[in-house]
């Protein structure tokens, strides 16, 4: 039967591929599954029936027998950082990420094993450690991380440990002294030298801009290592079925070394960039957004299916685990955050915070903004529409992170166009710190995607990588049932997602936010051939499963990138 359809469709008209007894979520309007699709030239040519499909085949198309496993459009991580998740792996750094770090204690017995390896003098540098993680912290929650947890280890050895979220730094006094940081030390504006109350002395943790000094003479890895780790790593992504990327916080250099890649080809994954124009202070000021701009004659867009320029991003302020989020209501010590822009107060910083985003919109580029606090997306959304009211075009300016958001805001965002990414991992993860922080009720309407869908805003999931596991599935799982990961307690129940929601927030919702919904997102003919290959589908299953269903196949512009041997294309 086969051999008498393909002779009525001739080689250099059928399909190279064809994939058939699956479940393929198209994610299209009606959320419709399908048995088959056919691949042409990178392109999805057709989605229906095996029937119809097999219709479509010649002498020379390839098949691969999805023997009933599930396909999803390639997933797409909507806000994270490839080159600091690059090196964020061994051998570049320490991995203090949960859960191959649950402790203070595991800290310092990492710390000791890189001692034993390193010269007198040489920088031990880790990333990813998390309060909420840490046993000692847990168990006492008014203890604060210092040099005296690593002084001991490495007296020779200046540490520096980043944070889960980049923001905060844990240090030793060698790198203190390295960094010249003393009792009579001033903080730079928007950061935190926490000191001892009784002797003045920094602790050794370092809060927002406060990192600036550290990383102004901490050693740089070169710009080949960057690459290569960009290059190598790419494989955890395309382990996870991911298939698309924005990167934010890129540097002209950075921007570089894409080109490169790009130009070498066969990159398993699609790049969408955020440009940075200061390696300091968080993205640094107006002026050198200024200065920066008046050499660029391109705005968002710029590039081609696999690397292209979206925006650029600006901070506006901290994260809620520091207190350093701008909210309105206050923290229990009474302190509200702020912007970490530059300014003497709050008055000045939100105006040059304004400038800013009206200087790359003015310019033609997409805006996104860190903000997390609610009066911190309240400020960056209104910057957004006074930009759009002095010059409209279809930019989609949208806000990161934005643990508060509050209803007439989300009112606002639809009405303008304005998007949002946020990440539910994260909240998996601080969900318990959160309860603590600002009480249950409050910590429930923490990133509120529900709330935001329901409003009509197109609101995306990512991970924030290497913030968090780039694993989608933990967040898609956790968008469902909202449970935490230290204690399974459940935080604001009503802000709990559909499975089918939730697939759209990695799918052609980040799609929708870099002006891509038109060639990725769903699986429908026209859009590119990007799949993740599931061994269950997880529109059917328990919720709870999500986290634990394998990974078989990604396949990219129709070509596999990874396989965990399962099935095979022939």
């Amino acid at each position: 039967m086969t051999e008498n359809r393909s002779a009525h469709v001739p080689d250099p008209l059928a399909p190279e591929m064809i994939m058939r007894n699956g479940r393929i979520v198209t994610v299209d309007e009606r959320f419709g599954i399908a048995e088959a699709l056919a691949v042409q030239h990178g392109r999805i040519v057709a989605v229906g029936s095996n029937e119809e499909i097999d219709g479509l085949r010649g002498r020379r198309t390839r098949v691969l027998d999805l023997q009933g496993a599930a396909v999803l459009p390639g997933l797409n991580d909507s806000h994270m950082h490839l080159p600091w998740f690059a090196v964020s792996k061994p051998p570049y750094k320490l991995d203090l990420s949960y859960p191959n770090v649950r402790s203070i204690r595991d800290c310092r017995r990492l710390l000791a094993e890189a001692v034993a390896r390193s010269k007198a003098g040489q920088w031990i540098i880790g990333e990813g450690w998390n309060a909420e993680c840490l046993d000692e912290l847990r168990a006492d929650p008014a203890r604060v991380l210092g040099k005296s947890d690593l002084d001991d280890i490495a007296p020779d050895n200046p540490v520096y440990f980043i944070e889960f979220s980049f923001h905060n730094a844990w240090v030793n006094s060698r790198t203190l002294e390295s960094a010249g940081i003393d009792r009579h030390t001033a903080a730079p504006e928007g950061g935190v030298i926490v000191k001892d109350p009784k002797s003045g002395e920094p602790v050794g943790l370092l809060l927002e801009k406060a990192r600036d000094l550290v990383e102004r003479v901490r050693p740089e890895l070169t710009r080949e290592e960057v690459k290569q780790a960009v290059l190598q790593n790419a494989r955890y992504l395309s382990e996870l079925g991911i298939t698309s990327i924005t990167s934010a916080a890129e540097t002209p250099p950075d921007v570089a070394m894409y080109s490169e890649i790009a130009t070498a080809g066969r990159y398993p994954v699609r790049l969408n960039l955020l440009l940075m124009w200061a390696a300091y202070g968080l993205g640094g000021s107006l002026a050198d957004l200024q200065e920066a701009l008046r050499y660029v004659g391109t705005g968002s867009g710029f590039g081609n299916e696999w690397v292209k320029i979206g925006g650029v991003k600006i901070f506006a302020d901290g994260i809620p685990p520091a207190r350093t989020a701008w909210v309105y209501d206050a923290y229990p010590d009474g302190s509200h955050g702020g912007l970490v822009v530059q300014g003497a107060g709050d008055e000045e910083r939100l105006e040059h915070f304004r400038r800013m985003v009206f200087c790359c919109h003015e310019r033609g580029f997409q805006v996104a903004v860190h903000a997390c606090g609610d009066r911190a997306v309240d400020a960056a959304v209104q910057a957004f529409i006074d930009a759009l009211r002095r010059k409209p075009w279809d930019a989609r300016h949208y806000t990161i992170h934005g643990d508060w958001i509050r209803p007439e805001t989300m009112r606002r965002m639809a009405e303008w166009r304005l998007g949002h990414t946020t990440q539910a991992v994260i909240k998996y993860s601080i969900s318990d710190t959160i309860d603590r922080l600002v009480g249950p009720e409050r910590s429930g309407d923490q990133m509120p995607l529900k709330s935001l869908l329901d409003a009509g805003v197109v609101a995306a999931n990512s991970s924030d990588a290497p913030c968090a596991s780039p694993d989608w599935r933990i967040g898609l799982q956790y968008s469902i049932v909202r449970e935490s990961r230290s204690s399974g307690t459940v935080s604001g129940p009503h802000q709990r997602l559909t499975v089918q929601e939730a697939i759209r927030t990695y799918t052609i919702l980040p799609a929708w936010l870099e002006h891509a919904e038109r060639v990725k997102g769903s699986i429908e003919a026209g859009k590119y051939a990007d799949f993740c290959i599931l061994a269950r589908d997880i529109t059917a299953i328990d919720p709870h499963e999500i986290m634990r269903t394998p990974i078989l196949m990604t396949i990219v512009g129709g070509r596999e990138v990874y396989s965990d041997g399962t099935l095979a294309i022939r």
